[in-house]
């Protein structure tokens, strides 16, 4: 499902706003969005990425990464940089590979330089113990394994 969206922007997967909402930072909208048509359910529903681990906590489906590991990412997890409740400045992606080596692939919804609303989603090929994302360049705090699968 996330691999399928390469390339799409912000109103691909809200109408809540219009053009004008994505002048916000989508990226957890394209996370819940991806859960909700792969059929998983309950899924977040929130703009701020962090709060998305905070959703994890809530239903006991957030995984912590250890300092200096990999953590357990799972295909289909939500990555979480930022702590949960950490406020905005955080980012999530879904986790589509998980390698020998360590590294993960991610799908991304508004990933990179741009700034919101200026970027589509793109696929990220990351060490987990080192990658950095989010307007506050957090690590990886953990992963949110989709509810009942």
């Amino acid at each position: 499902m996330a691999n399928a969206q390469v390339g799409k922007s912000c109103t691909s997967f809200t109408t809540a706003g219009g053009t004008s909402a994505c002048q916000n930072w989508w990226c957890a909208v394209f996370a819940s969005w991806v859960w909700r048509h792969a059929g998983v359910t309950p899924a977040p529903t929130t703009w701020v990425a962090t709060d998305v681990g905070t959703w994890g906590k809530a239903h006991h489906v957030f995984k912590a990464r250890p300092a200096g590991q990999r953590g357990n990412p799972l295909v289909g997890d939500i990555v979480v940089f930022g702590q949960p409740g950490a406020g905005t400045g955080g980012h999530v992606g879904i986790v589509t590979a998980v390698y020998s080596n360590g590294y993960i692939d991610t799908m991304n919804g508004d990933y990179g330089s741009g700034g919101p609303g200026s970027t589509h989603v793109v696929k990220s090929h990351i060490n987990p113990i080192t990658a950095r994302s989010g307007g506050s360049n957090w690590l990886i705090s953990g992963y949110v394994s989709p509810p009942g699968v």
